[in-house]
């Protein structure tokens, strides 16, 4: 089976094996394919590329490769990004391609072990990543269908859908987990935890039990986290986890710490909702163990566990993780009608806003999905309407005017806000830093025309 999130129809399909000449076949309808090996000449590297992703879908651009190791009548060997990760994982063993270049016969006997190990060690690395690995982990020899609701083929889809929001390439991805296993936290899974749409809770109050955030269950990874240890200084990583479980549990982890406290009908446990948004509060009173998710226009943002103290955002004990540019989306067909006080995106934007402005000494480029490029002088910066908490939109009904607020959350708490305003005299971009205090203004450009769109 070659497939790439979906099935590769009509690939080349190339086989170099440890013996004989090499092999080639093309992929059917459903991206299958078979050939006839001499158990003698295995193991073979087998590679695909060109053809179509779907039947009559877009070209395949990637060049994807497998192993064929093993004996029996009927060997798998599935060539997908999952099985490059697997190669690329074994070449630290000097083995993978690595093999076939330097043809060391005595090397063959350990091919199956250290192929187990690389399988191991990637579906550990995708679990704890956010990504839905099935269970019997075995990408390269395990059966599977290139059709949606298959768990390999899902997943196939998380990692395709991941790479899409990180911007990188299958390439980036391969080569990147060559060098280190931990570059699969660079394209971490579940800004939404594959959400489908938002969750939409049925109560509000106190007293709240798991089935109240059932909607909520599900791993979310964040970019941005914090540990706050009394005594030492504050931690931070672009990595970090939410765990919501169907106990009700809620889990925030960063830098190897982490604390718990689930929704179990105590009065603390409390669904809060406030305009644009839900805080999911949980206690454990006997533990003195305290977590809050936060939940803007139905995307998780962000979340603090806290061990003691009297409040999320200044106990000396705590871990924090937020999500970055939630629900990324693009530009919509007309201009919202209501003012959006938590959680704007593209979606929320008209394409009218979409292009190049500058007045000469300030440029400024907004695209479909709302990233805002400010250039000036010696600044160059850039924010999203991606669903933040702190991304908003303002409508000015008494005066011709229009504007948005872009927030970028980074490293060490810092939050960025992009001010965007548009008139009839142009558009104008004031970019503050606003956390930690004081106030910092980094860029500030006014009646800017539009260039290009």
């Amino acid at each position: 089976m070659a497939a790439i999130g979906a099935p590769i129809v009509g690939g080349a399909v190339s086989l170099r094996c440890f013996a004989g000449e090499p092999i080639a076949t093309v992929t059917g309808a459903g991206g299958a394919w078979s050939v006839p090996v001499p158990t003698a000449n295995l193991p073979c590297v087998v590679t695909v590329s060109g053809g179509t992703v779907g039947s009559g879908g877009p070209g395949n651009t990637e060049e994807l490769i497998s192993l064929a190791a093993g004996s029996g009548a009927a060997l798998r060997a599935n060539v997908t990004p999952l099985s490059a990760l697997v190669l690329a994982g074994m070449d630290a063993s000097g083995l993978g391609e690595a093999l076939f270049e330097r043809h060391e016969t005595d090397a063959i006997g350990r091919v199956a072990a250290v192929m187990q190990a690389a399988t191991e060690l990637l579906g550990a690395n995708l679990s704890a990543n956010g990504f839905t690995v099935p269970s019997g982990f075995d990408p390269v020899g395990g059966a599977f269908t290139a059709v949606a609701g298959n768990a390999y083929d899902d997943l196939l889809e998380q990692i395709r859908d991941a790479l899409t929001q990180a911007g990188k390439s299958y390439g980036e991805l391969f080569d990147g987990y060559e060098r280190s296993a931990d570059y699969i936290a660079s394209i971490p899974y579940g800004t939404t935890a594959g959400q489908t749409g938002p969750i939409v809770f049925a109560k509000t109050g106190n007293n709240a039990v798991a089935a109240d955030i059932a909607p909520l269950v599900g791993v979310y990874r964040g970019q941005l986290g914090r540990s706050f240890v009394p005594g030492n200084d504050v931690a931070d990583t672009d990595s970090c986890t939410i765990t919501v479980t169907a106990d009700g549990n809620m889990t925030v982890a960063a830098n190897g710490r982490s604390y718990s406290a689930a929704m179990n009908g105590d009065p603390g446990d409390l669904l809060l909702q406030v305009v644009g948004l839900f805080q999911v509060m949980a206690s454990d009173v006997a533990n003195d163990k305290y977590t809050m998710v936060t939940v803007t226009r139905g995307y998780v943002t962000e979340a603090v566990a806290r061990k003691g103290g009297y409040g999320f955002s200044d106990a000396t004990d705590r871990v924090e993780c937020v999500v970055t540019d939630p629900h990324p989306s693009t530009v919509g067909s007309a201009m919202t009608s209501v003012n959006v006080t938590n959680g704007a995106t593209a979606s929320d934007l008209d394409a009218s806003w979409v292009g190049v402005y500058t007045d000469g000494s300030c440029t400024v480029t907004i695209d479909d999905q709302a990233h805002v490029h400010v250039v000036q002088g010696t600044v160059d910066t850039q924010a999203q309407l991606g669903g933040d908490q702190d991304d908003t939109i303002n409508l000015f009904p008494t005066i011709p005017a229009q504007a948005f607020s872009a927030a970028d959350r980074r490293v060490g708490g810092v939050l960025v806000e992009f001010g965007v305003t548009r008139t009839s005299s142009g558009l104008s971009v004031q970019v503050r830093q606003t956390t930690p205090r004081p106030f910092v203004d980094m860029a500030s450009c006014s009646a800017l025309q539009k260039t290009s769109s």
